[in-house]
């Protein structure tokens, strides 16, 4: 058995990524493993003393406040250039091959999630019967819908709301979406579930134009140009693989392209022939969970 498959004990540390709605989560589940005395503490990762990003998250250089002395470290969806500072001991992901959850379909989503592999590995920490492992299980009932619909959602949005993922419904999940987004821009949460009805529009008259409409391993797709609010809700709703385009960051002077909802075969298809024949770079993508993507320069 290897280190990082090693049984989980007390007094582990978390190095946590990019902050994301995910991240927050996780921050809630492991203040609650600090209280109850199953987490000796949690930090952001840190590239040359700023707090990552997703760019930079697994090219860290330190941790804020420090790693205790002699604490294990749970790395949560980030890595460093060099040597870690202390033993690590486990790595929670999801994102790229070799990642624990990577390969998890929707039926696994929770374990495939890293919110999910974050609760399953404090409860490890314990016998399954112990004391605290009911009290931490009393102590997330609050928010287990909330870790539950995050976890489908970040994990395997495309499954989610094709009903998919046991325990998900697809109409709850729209509207907890539209909920929790609403919540954090301070707007009406109708507004969100309009700019999710807009986009399934614009989804939908790309279909209706030849031009961009496209196959590909032997299935059909669109191609969506520009910045649509809500684009991956509305083509998971719908069931239709998109190809998006827009530019990425004004400071990179790239564009980022890449495709969304669709299966698998269409994933590897795209990975593969597509985004060579487009000119990208830097391709990611996880067929299991339905997204591929890669940049160009603005003037390619």
């Amino acid at each position: 058995m290897s280190a990082m498959d090693s049984r989980p004990d007390t007094g582990h540390f978390f190095i946590l990524g990019a902050p994301d709605p995910e991240m927050v989560r996780i921050e809630r589940v492991l203040a609650i493993g600090s209280r109850l005395g199953l987490v000796a503490g949690y930090g952001r990762a840190l590239c040359q003393g700023d707090p990552v990003h997703p760019k930079t998250a697994y090219s860290a250089t330190d941790v804020a406040g420090g790693v205790p002395p002699g604490a294990p470290m749970v790395l949560v969806e980030c890595g460093f250039d060099s040597e870690p500072p202390g033993a690590f001991t486990h790595r929670i992901d999801h994102h790229s091959p070799g990642d624990p959850g990577f390969d998890r379909g929707p039926v696994e989503f929770w374990h495939g999630s890293s919110i999910g592999q974050v609760v399953e590995y404090l409860y490890r920490m314990n016998d399954p019967e112990s004391e605290v492992n009911k009290d931490l299980a009393e102590a997330l009932l609050p928010f287990a819908e909330d870790l539950f619909y995050a976890a489908a959602a970040d994990h395997c949005l495309r499954d989610a709301y094709l009903g998919a993922c046991p325990g998900i419904d697809p109409v709850r999940l729209e509207h907890w979406r539209a909920e929790t987004r609403a919540f954090h821009q301070n707007v009406p949460a109708q507004q969100i579930l309009s700019s999710f009805s807009q986009a399934r529009a614009a989804v939908r008259s790309a279909q209706q134009d030849p031009a961009r409409c496209l196959r590909l391993a032997g299935k059909p797709m669109v191609r969506v140009e520009g910045s649509v609010s809500d684009l991956p809700d509305a083509a998971c709703q719908l069931g239709v693989p998109v190809e998006y385009a827009h530019e990425h960051h004004r400071d990179t002077g790239r564009r980022k392209v890449g495709i969304l909802g669709a299966d698998p075969d269409m994933i590897d298809a795209w990975m593969a022939e597509r985004a060579p024949e487009l000119g990208l770079e830097d391709i990611y993508g996880s067929p299991v969970r339905g997204y591929a993507g890669g940049y160009r320069a603005l003037d390619a």
